[in-house]
């Protein structure tokens, strides 16, 4: 007599609406994968992806059917082959690709870390996204220290109190925007300066700011610019519009970050180096000098990269001569009129040296790629020598199951191989954008 498979139950749903719509079906346990473990969840956190998801405002799964819930909290059942951290019986949360609404889900042990015993399962599940969210934009962006006046709106929110603590442990001095019942929990948890939103405008009283986040939207972008330094740095982690775009903030002197790395679903990157491994050292050497120390000495080498003969050999070197003819004249020649207008050459260095803050990002971008496991394709020129192929195929250290592929040409692929790099871009989206 065969043995009746088990289940477990799962919230889902099959329209986009409100709460509805979620209904409990019965569901065939799942079995975890080699990297995975099957998590029996004890408590779920619901998010503002959540909703929007469950009303297709933000459709992040596609069309339903589908079962929401990414942060969770539970107690390891099994564990892949591949899985050692981890053992049936641990408490472990995390924050998963949908599905936690459910009594059992399988999701990448990578997504998970054990839960402090000084957490129940319940609030363990509520601190995933809130917590990440913050993190990610105070430390791994920001990277505020002592003597960084933060400015925090909404901070009584799940990651607005998360991101006054992350920001009091860097030393920072904390301003925080609240309803006035609030003022005392915020003040518990080390707010430095309180504003009530019900009686006092923030833009005219706020200043000197170095970083500050945003969690509400709209109009709180534009009017934050006004508190802002020269420099200084505007983070939204709202799912709605900024009020503002980074070209906007940029003319007032100031940085837009948006912090929503959740609604990223896949990665598809052409020369988007993240590691030092991809910097071609010929090619990169007089730029590393430019990012240590500007000065007319440094300058002179870097000021070729955008002259007439730079710019085409950026688009020629590397290409095999019997397929130069694809790359058009016109391409370099039209980026090399685009430089010649008064100022441009200014500008580049500018641009160039400030690169040096993407390098300072890179380790951010590390763990980010770590923890989120996001499907990635990375396309190459194999004889690129700015952005070396090492580039490309370093994103495997942290993405083992990224796509990686290095196409008989130079920097810019796309002029010489876009078919090909179409149809590789339909396969893998295809295969890692379906529900």
């Amino acid at each position: 007599m065969a043995t009746e498979h088990p289940h477990t139950q799962v919230m889902t749903q099959h329209r986009f609406g409100g709460p509805e719509v979620l209904q409990l079906e019965a569901r065939p346990r799942p079995t975890p994968g080699d990297d995975e473990i099957l998590l029996r969840v004890r408590a779920t956190g619901v998010t503002p992806e959540d909703w929007l998801a469950r009303s297709g405002t933000a459709p992040l799964y596609g069309d339903p059917p589908f079962t929401l819930g990414q942060d969770v909290s539970g107690v390891v059942e099994a564990v892949g082959r591949e899985v050692t951290h981890f053992r049936p019986g641990d408490e472990v949360f995390g924050r998963i690709d949908g599905g936690g609404y459910a009594e059992h889900v399988t999701a990448p042990a990578t997504h998970f870390a054990a839960k402090p015993a000084l957490l129940d399962h319940t609030h363990a599940a509520a601190a995933p996204t809130a917590t990440l969210t913050a993190w990610q934009a105070l430390i791994d962006i920001a990277r505020v220290g002592p003597g960084t006046r933060v400015l925090i709106h909404a901070a009584a929110g799940g990651v607005g109190h998360t991101a006054v603590q992350l920001a009091k442990a860097e030393g920072a001095y904390v301003v925080a925007t609240a309803h006035p019942d609030e003022h005392d929990f915020l003040r518990d948890l080390g707010a430095d300066e309180l504003v009530d939103v019900t009686t006092t405008d923030f833009a005219a009283t706020v200043h000197d700011i170095d970083v500050a986040l945003d969690l509400i939207g709209g109009d709180h972008g534009p009017r934050t610019l006004n508190t802002l330094r020269p420099k200084g740095l505007l983070l939204a982690a709202v799912p709605g519009d900024l009020g503002l775009s980074p070209e906007e903030a940029e003319a007032r002197g100031m940085r837009c970050a948006v912090v929503t790395p959740e609604r990223v679903t896949a990665i598809v990157t052409q020369n988007g180096n993240a590691y030092e491994e991809g910097l071609g050292e010929a090619a990169w050497a007089p730029v590393l000098a430019l990012i240590a120390e500007r000065t007319p000495e440094t300058e002179a080498p870097v000021r070729e990269i955008s002259s007439p003969e730079g710019i085409k050999w950026q688009y020629l070197h590397g290409v095999p001569e019997d397929q130069q003819d694809l790359v058009s004249p016109d391409a370099y020649a039209h980026d090399a009129a685009l430089m010649s207008r008064p100022g441009q050459p200014e500008i580049q260095l500018d641009l160039i040296s400030d690169y040096g803050s993407n390098l300072a990002l890179y380790p951010a971008f590390h763990d980010y790629f770590r923890t989120s496991q996001v499907p990635l394709l990375a396309v190459w020129g194999a004889h690129d020598e700015i952005f070396v192929p090492a580039g490309a195929l370093a994103y495997r250290q942290h993405l083992p199951k990224s796509e990686v592929h290095l196409l008989p040409t130079g920097h810019f692929a796309l002029e010489t191989h876009a078919p090909e790099i179409a149809v590789l871009i339909r396969d893998f989206l295809a295969r890692n954008l379906t529900t």
